[in-house]
């Protein structure tokens, strides 16, 4: 089984678009199984080997209930497959040109996609749920996940993409990445930026080109998280130049992390002064690990000022700032480490 490629997700969102299909379900060949009669239209992006006869007659039962039903590839399908999909369910998402008989997106998607960038737009959420993706920031804000959670899956389905990334942040945060990179891809569909780059942080450790994909995608369109991202896989690849360049650029974009990784460098290279002048800038946007760099640099001469920074870095959502914290607070120490644990499990949203 095969998880469906970045412009093949995207070729799908454009087709659902052409068509009119409001708030669709994305699913691949494995969730059709799943799917009932009622709900949403449903758009399936698949390979054509995945499409087995028994998820075509699964679909053509679905559209046969009422159901709206899309099906996205990059092949056409075969008989006798094609003989239970009914005309205008299935697409082929190919550049060499549209088979016989089936529509072709793959062209059309790129255009899109290159007008956009061209303009200037980025991916993100439209007006759509807004209200109540508020609504569970406000309910997350309190610390009532499970209120978060269900207005997120509202909001979400209304067309909400970053109400889809923050319902991933916290399946994240809860320990199921699966549920997680299930949002996320509903997000992507959508072209938001922050489910590409959530995305690929997740697919970044086993399935690394799917993941420069998605970062090369969003950081084209200048997001700063997706370029920092793309820097740090580029530099794990070993072309150390180009990941510098990314780097900076994300730095530029305000990437705390790009910051921060180039502070690292600098004190590499045996320029202290450079480095905490690029730690104290990305900790003056809000960067937690740069706090708590500028704290390690007073840790033995001035132990009061690094703990007000490790309290800030805490703060701010770097976990591992507890331990310190426990070392210069020995009297507290179970206090801080319970903090850092809480912090840890705490899903940083977007806003």
């Amino acid at each position: 089984m095969t998880d469906p490629s970045t412009d093949l997700v995207f070729a799908a969102g454009l087709a659902a678009r052409q068509r009119g299909l409001d708030k669709p379900q994305l699913v691949t060949a494995a969730e059709v199984a799943d799917l009932t009669p009622a709900g949403p239209p449903v758009v399936v992006v698949a390979s054509a080997e995945d499409l087995t006869l028994e998820a075509v007659r699964t679909l053509a039962a679905v559209h046969g209930a009422g159901r709206q039903v899309l099906v996205v590839s990059k092949q056409p399908l075969e008989e006798p497959a094609t003989d239970w999909l009914p005309d205008g369910c299935f697409v082929v998402a190919n550049q060499a040109g549209p088979a016989s008989g089936e529509d072709d997106v793959g062209s059309s998607a790129h255009a899109e996609e290159n007008s956009r960038r061209d303009s200037g737009e980025s991916g993100g959420t439209t007006d759509a749920g807004e209200v109540t993706a508020r609504q569970a920031l406000a309910a997350a804000d309190a610390g009532d996940y499970d209120s978060a959670k269900r207005l997120f899956e509202e909001a979400a389905a209304m067309g909400n993409s970053r109400a889809m990334v923050n319902r991933g942040l916290i399946a994240k945060a809860e320990g199921d990445p699966d549920l997680a990179y299930r949002w996320f891809k509903q997000a992507v569909a959508l072209d938001d930026d922050d489910g590409a780059t959530e995305a690929a942080d997740l697919l970044s450790g086993e399935d690394t080109a799917t993941a420069l994909e998605l970062l090369q995608i969003a950081s084209d369109r200048g997001h700063p998280q997706a370029t920092f991202l793309l820097g740090f896989l580029t530099e794990q690849q070993g072309n150390s130049a180009a990941a510098t360049e990314l780097y900076e650029r994300a730095a530029e974009l305000g990437s705390g992390n790009a910051l921060s990784a180039l502070a690292l460098r600098a004190k590499e290279s045996g320029d202290p002064a450079k480095a905490q002048s690029l730690y104290r800038r990305a900790a003056e946007g809000g960067d937690a690990f740069s706090m708590a760099m500028i704290g390690m640099e007073s840790f033995h001469s001035d132990p009061d000022l690094a703990k007000t920074w490790f309290e800030r870095s805490l703060q701010a959502g770097w976990a591992q700032a507890s331990a310190v914290l426990a070392t210069l607070d020995e009297a507290h120490a179970d206090e801080w480490i319970a903090k850092g644990a809480r912090v840890k499990g705490t899903p940083k949203l977007i806003r």
